[in-house]
């Protein structure tokens, strides 16, 4: 081999090296850190590794009603509420002192806002219950527990606490 083609042969091997780095669109999927690549980590909200450099605000909520503000049996509460980044899982509406958070059902979702309901089944414990939400956004930040409002539950039918009974009283025609 001559001299030149060695020459040619050691450069081209020189120039070439190995990219470890992960395509941007590529998802690894994780239950801990020791399947991510160097230099991401595991959000096990997300189940894939993130980049470890990027992002950690948690997402917030914005704007949140809650209506109607006093339930009983067979009520549908309304829980809107808009949201400061795009989501990387659903978010999780749980009603304080409900039976169940799966209960409430995602009625529409637009871009950042999202409109879930309750239909409040009588098993609820009676007196003010928080909306609350958790988020997880799309890097994997999560926030959880953020207050989107209040009902409160009543399921104690209304009494009669008293009465007086009002004779007529002569030349009124009888009315009272």
């Amino acid at each position: 081999m001559s001299p030149r083609r060695a020459a040619l042969g050691l450069l081209l091997l020189a120039s070439c090296a190995f990219d470890a780095a992960v395509p941007a669109a590529t998802t690894v999927r994780c239950e801990g850190d020791q399947r991510c690549p160097e230099g991401f980590v595991c959000s096990v909200e997300l189940g894939r590794c993130i980049d470890a450099r990027g992002e950690r605000q948690p997402p917030r909520v914005i704007r949140a009603e809650v209506s109607p503000s006093f339930g009983k049996r067979g009520t549908e509460v309304t829980a809107s509420f808009d949201v400061s980044e795009p989501l990387g899982t659903p978010p999780k509406v749980t009603l304080v002192h409900a039976t169940s958070s799966a209960d409430w059902t995602l009625l529409s979702e637009d871009g950042l806002h999202f409109t879930f309901t309750f239909r409040v089944t009588g098993e609820e414990r009676e007196g003010p219950a928080a909306v609350l939400v958790d988020l997880v956004d799309a890097v994997g930040n999560p926030s959880t527990a953020q207050r989107l409002g209040s009902v409160t539950l009543d399921f104690t039918p209304p009494r009669v606490l008293g009465a007086t009974y009002l004779a007529p009283r002569a030349g009124d025609g009888g009315v009272v």
